[in-house]
Protein backbone atom coordinates (compact mmCIF):
# COMPACT_ATOMS: atom_id res chain seq x y z
CA UNK A 1 0.00 0.00 0.00
CA UNK A 2 2.82 2.43 0.86
CA UNK A 3 4.29 1.91 -2.62
CA UNK A 4 0.98 2.99 -4.12
CA UNK A 5 0.88 6.16 -2.02
CA UNK A 6 4.52 6.92 -2.77
CA UNK A 7 3.94 6.48 -6.51
CA UNK A 8 0.82 8.64 -6.32
CA UNK A 9 2.71 11.33 -4.36
CA UNK A 10 5.55 11.28 -6.89
CA UNK A 11 3.11 11.57 -9.79
CA UNK A 12 1.26 14.40 -8.09
CA UNK A 13 4.52 16.25 -7.36
CA UNK A 14 5.68 15.92 -10.96
CA UNK A 15 2.28 17.10 -12.19
CA UNK A 16 2.34 20.17 -9.95
CA UNK A 17 5.93 20.95 -10.97
CA UNK A 18 5.10 20.57 -14.69
CA UNK A 19 2.02 22.75 -14.30
CA UNK A 20 4.03 25.44 -12.51
CA UNK A 21 6.73 25.35 -15.20
CA UNK A 22 4.09 25.60 -17.90
CA UNK A 23 2.45 28.49 -16.03
CA UNK A 24 5.77 30.37 -15.96
CA UNK A 25 6.33 29.67 -19.63
CA UNK A 26 2.88 30.88 -20.70
CA UNK A 27 2.76 33.88 -18.38
CA UNK A 28 6.05 35.59 -19.01
CA UNK A 29 6.03 39.30 -18.35
CA UNK A 30 6.84 41.93 -20.95
CA UNK A 31 7.43 45.38 -19.46
CA UNK A 32 6.20 48.26 -21.64
CA UNK A 33 6.58 51.90 -20.63
CA UNK A 34 5.40 55.30 -21.93
CA UNK A 35 4.29 58.61 -20.56
CA UNK A 36 0.60 59.56 -20.32
CA UNK A 37 -0.35 60.33 -23.93
CA UNK A 38 -4.00 59.40 -24.16
CA UNK A 39 -5.66 58.05 -26.25
CA UNK A 40 -2.47 56.26 -27.34
CA UNK A 41 -1.10 55.44 -23.86
CA UNK A 42 -3.25 56.12 -20.81
CA UNK A 43 -2.92 55.97 -17.04
CA UNK A 44 -6.03 53.79 -16.76
CA UNK A 45 -5.92 50.03 -16.21
CA UNK A 46 -9.35 49.49 -17.80
CA UNK A 47 -8.58 51.65 -20.84
CA UNK A 48 -4.78 51.70 -21.05
CA UNK A 49 -4.69 53.24 -24.52
CA UNK A 50 -4.99 52.24 -28.16
CA UNK A 51 -1.34 51.23 -28.59
CA UNK A 52 -1.21 49.34 -25.30
CA UNK A 53 -4.27 47.29 -26.22
CA UNK A 54 -2.69 46.32 -29.54
CA UNK A 55 0.42 45.16 -27.66
CA UNK A 56 -1.74 43.23 -25.17
CA UNK A 57 -3.54 41.44 -27.98
CA UNK A 58 -0.32 40.64 -29.85
CA UNK A 59 1.67 39.29 -26.90
CA UNK A 60 -1.29 37.94 -24.96
CA UNK A 61 -1.99 35.67 -27.92
CA UNK A 62 1.42 34.11 -27.25
CA UNK A 63 0.87 33.70 -23.52
CA UNK A 64 2.68 36.83 -22.36
CA UNK A 65 1.44 39.26 -19.73
CA UNK A 66 2.01 42.93 -20.60
CA UNK A 67 3.09 44.98 -17.61
CA UNK A 68 2.36 48.55 -18.71
CA UNK A 69 3.12 51.54 -16.53
CA UNK A 70 3.39 55.29 -17.01
CA UNK A 71 6.88 56.74 -16.79
CA UNK A 72 8.67 59.97 -17.68
CA UNK A 73 9.36 59.63 -21.43
CA UNK A 74 13.06 60.53 -21.33
CA UNK A 75 13.57 58.08 -18.44
CA UNK A 76 11.57 55.41 -20.26
CA UNK A 77 13.84 55.68 -23.32
CA UNK A 78 17.00 55.54 -21.20
CA UNK A 79 15.93 52.57 -19.08
CA UNK A 80 14.55 50.59 -22.02
CA UNK A 81 17.79 51.14 -23.93
CA UNK A 82 19.62 49.62 -20.97
CA UNK A 83 17.27 46.62 -20.88
CA UNK A 84 15.37 47.53 -17.71
CA UNK A 85 12.13 47.45 -19.72
CA UNK A 86 11.12 45.57 -22.85
CA UNK A 87 9.74 48.36 -24.99
CA UNK A 88 8.26 51.81 -25.51
CA UNK A 89 4.69 52.40 -26.63
CA UNK A 90 4.23 55.17 -29.19
CA UNK A 91 7.79 55.92 -30.26
CA UNK A 92 8.99 57.40 -33.53
CA UNK A 93 12.19 56.12 -35.15
CA UNK A 94 13.82 59.40 -34.16
CA UNK A 95 13.00 58.79 -30.48
CA UNK A 96 15.21 55.71 -30.32
CA UNK A 97 16.85 54.87 -33.68
CA UNK A 98 18.86 52.00 -32.18
CA UNK A 99 15.76 50.11 -31.00
CA UNK A 100 13.97 47.23 -32.75
CA UNK A 101 10.84 48.23 -34.70
CA UNK A 102 8.04 46.35 -36.44
CA UNK A 103 7.47 47.24 -40.10
CA UNK A 104 3.97 48.77 -40.18
CA UNK A 105 3.44 51.91 -38.07
CA UNK A 106 0.89 51.48 -35.33
CA UNK A 107 -0.39 54.98 -36.14
CA UNK A 108 0.55 58.32 -37.69
CA UNK A 109 0.47 61.60 -35.80
CA UNK A 110 0.97 65.26 -36.51
CA UNK A 111 2.17 67.81 -33.97
CA UNK A 112 0.58 71.24 -34.17
CA UNK A 113 0.85 74.52 -32.30
CA UNK A 114 -2.01 75.44 -29.97
CA UNK A 115 -2.43 78.83 -28.31
CA UNK A 116 -5.04 80.45 -26.11
CA UNK A 117 -8.18 81.43 -28.01
CA UNK A 118 -7.46 85.17 -27.70
CA UNK A 119 -3.98 84.83 -29.30
CA UNK A 120 -3.48 86.80 -32.49
CA UNK A 121 -0.26 84.96 -33.40
CA UNK A 122 -0.21 82.48 -36.28
CA UNK A 123 2.77 80.36 -37.26
CA UNK A 124 4.28 81.23 -40.63
CA UNK A 125 7.83 80.01 -41.02
CA UNK A 126 9.60 80.62 -37.72
CA UNK A 127 9.23 80.32 -33.94
CA UNK A 128 11.60 83.24 -33.32
CA UNK A 129 10.41 85.51 -30.56
CA UNK A 130 7.88 82.96 -29.26
CA UNK A 131 7.89 80.59 -26.31
CA UNK A 132 6.70 77.13 -27.26
CA UNK A 133 6.18 74.34 -24.75
CA UNK A 134 7.42 70.84 -25.54
CA UNK A 135 8.02 67.61 -23.60
CA UNK A 136 11.51 66.41 -22.75
CA UNK A 137 12.61 63.42 -24.82
CA UNK A 138 9.98 63.73 -27.55
CA UNK A 139 11.05 63.58 -31.20
CA UNK A 140 9.27 66.24 -33.25
CA UNK A 141 9.97 67.58 -36.75
CA UNK A 142 13.37 68.69 -38.01
CA UNK A 143 12.91 72.39 -37.19
CA UNK A 144 11.76 71.90 -33.61
CA UNK A 145 14.28 69.12 -32.96
CA UNK A 146 17.07 71.47 -34.09
CA UNK A 147 15.81 74.22 -31.78
CA UNK A 148 15.76 71.76 -28.88
CA UNK A 149 19.26 70.52 -29.68
CA UNK A 150 20.57 74.10 -29.89
CA UNK A 151 18.80 75.04 -26.64
CA UNK A 152 17.03 77.86 -28.43
CA UNK A 153 15.22 80.29 -26.09
CA UNK A 154 11.98 79.80 -28.04
CA UNK A 155 11.71 76.26 -26.63
CA UNK A 156 10.38 75.71 -23.10
CA UNK A 157 10.74 72.08 -22.02
CA UNK A 158 8.92 70.18 -19.28
CA UNK A 159 9.46 66.68 -17.88
CA UNK A 160 7.37 64.31 -15.80
CA UNK A 161 4.68 61.70 -16.38
CA UNK A 162 1.98 64.30 -17.12
CA UNK A 163 3.81 66.78 -19.31
CA UNK A 164 0.73 67.96 -21.18
CA UNK A 165 -1.02 69.03 -18.00
CA UNK A 166 2.04 71.04 -16.99
CA UNK A 167 2.17 72.74 -20.38
CA UNK A 168 -1.53 73.63 -20.22
CA UNK A 169 -1.03 75.27 -16.84
CA UNK A 170 1.92 77.25 -18.18
CA UNK A 171 -0.15 78.34 -21.16
CA UNK A 172 -3.03 79.47 -18.93
CA UNK A 173 -0.55 81.46 -16.85
CA UNK A 174 0.82 82.95 -20.12
CA UNK A 175 4.32 81.75 -19.34
CA UNK A 176 4.40 80.28 -22.86
CA UNK A 177 2.73 81.36 -26.10
CA UNK A 178 1.81 77.93 -27.44
CA UNK A 179 2.16 74.21 -26.88
CA UNK A 180 3.30 71.75 -29.54
CA UNK A 181 1.01 68.73 -29.36
CA UNK A 182 -1.10 66.24 -31.28
CA UNK A 183 -4.75 67.23 -31.79
CA UNK A 184 -6.12 63.79 -30.74
CA UNK A 185 -4.14 63.89 -27.50
CA UNK A 186 -5.26 67.43 -26.76
CA UNK A 187 -8.90 66.61 -27.51
CA UNK A 188 -8.81 63.57 -25.23
CA UNK A 189 -7.22 65.62 -22.44
CA UNK A 190 -9.93 68.28 -22.79
CA UNK A 191 -12.72 65.70 -22.56
CA UNK A 192 -11.40 64.51 -19.20
CA UNK A 193 -11.41 67.96 -17.60
CA UNK A 194 -14.22 69.48 -15.58
CA UNK A 195 -15.60 72.90 -16.54
CA UNK A 196 -13.30 74.71 -14.10
CA UNK A 197 -10.17 73.31 -15.74
CA UNK A 198 -11.25 73.55 -19.36
CA UNK A 199 -9.41 76.01 -21.56
CA UNK A 200 -10.25 77.13 -25.09
CA UNK A 201 -7.37 76.72 -27.51
CA UNK A 202 -6.87 77.54 -31.17
CA UNK A 203 -4.69 75.78 -33.73
CA UNK A 204 -2.16 78.34 -34.98
CA UNK A 205 -0.28 76.17 -37.49
CA UNK A 206 2.61 73.73 -37.54
CA UNK A 207 6.23 73.45 -38.65
CA UNK A 208 5.63 69.72 -39.27
CA UNK A 209 5.19 68.71 -42.87
CA UNK A 210 3.08 65.60 -43.19
CA UNK A 211 2.71 63.11 -40.35
CA UNK A 212 5.04 61.20 -38.07
CA UNK A 213 4.88 57.40 -37.92
CA UNK A 214 4.82 55.86 -34.45
CA UNK A 215 5.58 52.31 -33.34
CA UNK A 216 6.28 50.02 -30.42
CA UNK A 217 10.05 50.39 -30.02
CA UNK A 218 11.69 47.33 -28.47
CA UNK A 219 14.88 47.25 -26.41
CA UNK A 220 18.11 46.49 -28.29
CA UNK A 221 19.29 44.69 -25.12
CA UNK A 222 16.45 42.13 -25.17
CA UNK A 223 17.25 39.12 -27.37
CA UNK A 224 13.53 38.46 -27.81
CA UNK A 225 12.82 41.92 -29.29
CA UNK A 226 12.88 40.76 -32.94
CA UNK A 227 10.31 38.06 -32.09
CA UNK A 228 8.08 40.54 -30.25
CA UNK A 229 8.29 42.88 -33.26
CA UNK A 230 7.13 40.07 -35.57
CA UNK A 231 4.18 39.27 -33.32
CA UNK A 232 3.14 42.94 -33.13
CA UNK A 233 3.44 43.26 -36.92
CA UNK A 234 1.24 40.20 -37.36
CA UNK A 235 -1.34 41.59 -34.91
CA UNK A 236 -1.53 44.95 -36.70
CA UNK A 237 -2.21 43.18 -40.00
CA UNK A 238 -4.78 40.86 -38.39
CA UNK A 239 -6.70 43.63 -36.63
CA UNK A 240 -6.83 45.73 -39.76
CA UNK A 241 -8.17 42.79 -41.78
CA UNK A 242 -10.81 41.50 -39.33
CA UNK A 243 -12.33 44.89 -38.47
CA UNK A 244 -11.14 44.98 -34.85
CA UNK A 245 -8.74 47.83 -35.65
CA UNK A 246 -11.62 50.17 -36.49
CA UNK A 247 -13.56 49.11 -33.38
CA UNK A 248 -10.54 49.79 -31.19
CA UNK A 249 -10.15 53.23 -32.76
CA UNK A 250 -13.83 53.96 -32.10
CA UNK A 251 -13.43 52.85 -28.48
CA UNK A 252 -10.92 55.66 -27.97
CA UNK A 253 -12.76 58.10 -30.27
CA UNK A 254 -9.78 58.30 -32.60
CA UNK A 255 -9.67 59.09 -36.28
CA UNK A 256 -8.91 56.04 -38.41
CA UNK A 257 -6.19 57.13 -40.82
Amino acid sequence: MWKFFFSFYLFLSLFVWASAADQIKTNQVVKIRADAWCPFTCDNSEKPGFIVEVIQKALGRKGYFVDFKILNWARAIKDTRQGVYTGLAGAAHADAPDFIFHKTPIDRVKFELFALKDSSWRYKDSLAGRRVGVINGYAYDHEVNQLIQNKDPSIVMVSGTAGLGSLIEMLKARRIDAIYENADVLAFWSQQQDKKNKVELVNVGSPMKGEQEIFVALSPRDRNSPQYAQWIEYEIQLLQQNGEWKKLKEKYKMRDR
